[in-house]
């Protein structure tokens, strides 16, 4: 393919929409974590404060790191 400004536009337009896209359901899993680390909290009743020990909890009931 020959570089000229249109294809160039083309390309980041397609490149652009498709992180937007990914952007979105990223915020849409944050969301998710985030009520779920509530809900953590109070079903277990501990402080645990964030997304991050909910992960630990999470590793160290099913006994092994989660894919990064």
């Amino acid at each position: 393919m020959t570089d000229t400004v249109d294809n160039i536009l083309a390309e980041a337009r397609r490149a652009i929409v498709k992180r937007e896209r990914l952007a979105a359901q990223l915020r849409q899993a944050d969301l998710e974590i985030s009520t779920l680390t509530q809900r953590y909290r109070n079903e277990a009743k501990v402080w645990i404060t964030s997304p991050v020990m909910l992960r630990h909890a999470v590793e160290a009931r099913i006994g092994k790191k989660l894919a990064a």
